[in-house]
């Protein structure tokens, strides 16, 4: 239906705009905004572009919108209705949300919107085009976002490959805790094997995406947390530091696997592949610090039910702000101690 054109008297415009509608804002979560000013910027956005279910959103005022489209998991599939509906573990930023004013809808009721600009791969290669750049590679010129949409080519929609599984690592921390059996502590290595430190990696860099997460201050951004999490593939990370991450589990479109199953860029030393990968400092890498392990020692992932253990750690004020925050290690060992009861 072209909910642009159509015309709806007092009645009509009244009645819940939820009403018949395919539930896009079960489907798609909004996960990161960024600006594009410099080549960088455009670099990554077309790293992003290279992930499973990663789409971008041109907005109005000229942000970008990062999208993960993926089906929360408390979505049925055949009534398109939220199946916590109305309970206390709906998420309080979907009770809030008023779909009278739905994004959801103006940008994915049909493959084109007027008051956005969706960009998949094929429109970010010819948006690119339109750029100029001066010699400090700083954006000088881009289109208006009507003149982009005249130039742009129509919007592909792929087919949604399949569900990320479920992540190995933090099953095999589950099974430990609840059997009892200890971790294997990573074996001490020398100065001289950070050399290579790609060589035998499962390229944990090419299987997810992350985006700095605000440290939770309030009722609000715990709740946002845990809306998140409701979308499979999804987790939550607070390292030693108290800074947190939203991960995504995807894949790169380049990623190829080795007969001794390590993971290698398939465009590796090619034009195409990102900056950002190739200038990638892999002596220093978060991610094999952080997802190669079961346990990190500096590090802690959660999904939906690790994170419900986590929110009974808060104390907030009766306006609702963090009077204290705990520690990734206290977290842990509530989540840990979760697990042993139940092992």
């Amino acid at each position: 239906m072209d909910l642009t054109n159509a015309r709806l008297d007092f009645e009509q415009a009244r009645r819940s705009p939820c009403d018949g509608c395919d539930a896009p804002c079960c489907t798609m979560l909004p996960l990161h905004t960024f600006q594009l000013t410099r080549y960088e910027d455009l670099d990554y956005a077309f790293y992003l572009l290279n992930f499973d279910r990663i789409e971008l959103a041109l907005m109005p005022e000229g942000s970008w919108r990062v999208l993960y489209r993926a089906p929360c998991s408390h979505l049925d599939p055949q009534t398109r209705r939220c199946t916590i509906h109305a309970t206390p573990a709906q998420p309080d930023v979907c009770k809030r949300y008023s779909a009278y004013s739905c994004f959801y809808k103006r940008l994915f009721d049909s493959p084109e919107t007027m008051a956005y600009l969706r960009i998949d791969r094929g429109r970010l290669e010819a948006y690119a085009r339109l750029l100029v750049f001066n010699g400090h590679r700083d954006l000088v010129s881009y289109p208006d976002l009507e003149s982009a949409r005249a130039r742009l080519p129509p919007l592909a929609e792929p087919a949604a490959p399949p569900p990320p599984p479920p992540s190995s690592r933090l099953r095999r921390w589950r099974s430990a805790i609840r059997s009892g059996d200890a971790l294997e502590a990573p074996s001490p290595v020398s100065f001289s094997s950070f050399t290579d430190r790609c060589t035998g990696c499962a390229s944990w860099c090419c299987t997810r995406v992350s985006f700095p997460q605000k440290t939770p201050e309030n009722v609000g951004t715990l709740d946002f947390i845990r809306y998140c999490l409701g979308f499979p593939g999804v987790e939550v990370g607070v390292n030693w530091r108290g800074e947190w991450t939203l991960v995504v589990r995807t894949q790169c479109r380049h990623r190829t696997v080795g007969e001794d199953g390590a993971g290698r860029c398939g465009v590796y030393g090619q034009p195409e592949r990102p900056h950002v990968c190739a200038h990638y400092d892999a002596t220093l890498c978060g991610y094999r610090a952080q997802f190669s392990q079961p346990r990190p020692e500096n590090y802690l992932r959660m999904e939906a039910a690790e994170f419900e253990t986590c929110l009974s750690l808060y104390q907030l004020d009766d306006s609702g702000y963090v009077l204290a925050s705990p520690t990734h290690t206290q977290i842990r060992a509530a989540i840990e101690a979760r697990w042993a009861g139940e092992g």
